[in-house]
């Protein structure tokens, strides 16, 4: 026995076996939705990002290879899910005495250069002497660790 069947265009309710069973139109549920948006391209900014890395007080010390470091990070860097292919969107450079600029005209994260400078010293056994500090938005400096040897010897 069928109930609701006058004129509603909106559902239809039908009793079978002490059950009642409501059906709504496909087409008139998904009508009422907003439209899906075109594939769009969002338009990028093409504002660069430089981050700068200063190595001065172990570059002074001769502990720390400013080439073997920026031979790393242009190794090391991925650019699409590969190392070593930075292209012209990245670019690792000298920037005057114990500093490299890294160059970025894709979105790239301040951290992710923090993570392979301690890969680095890690690589080359100065992890336990110097550590990665960052002393300005776009600049991280590498300084050594207060040692309490240092200390006790300077107060005797």
């Amino acid at each position: 026995m069928a109930r609701g069947q006058g004129g509603s265009k909106w559902h239809t309710s039908v009793e079978k076996g002490g059950c009642v069973l409501i059906v709504v139109p496909v087409q008139n549920f998904y009508s009422k939705m907003a439209p899906i948006a075109a594939n769009k391209k969002k338009a990028t900014a093409t504002s660069s990002h430089t981050f700068i890395v200063d190595f001065a007080a172990p570059a002074d010390n001769k502990i720390f290879d400013a080439e073997a470091y920026k031979q790393f990070l242009t190794n090391s860097i991925k650019h699409e899910g590969k190392t070593g292919q930075l292209g012209d969107v990245i670019s690792v450079q000298s920037a005057g005495a114990g500093k490299i600029a890294i160059t970025s005209s894709v979105p790239m994260s301040k951290r992710y250069i923090k993570y392979l400078t301690k890969k680095f010293l890690k690589k080359n056994m100065l992890r336990e002497w110097l550590r990665v500090v960052s002393t300005s938005p776009d600049t991280f400096t590498l300084k050594f660790f207060a040692s309490e040897a240092l200390n006790d010897g300077e107060e005797a």
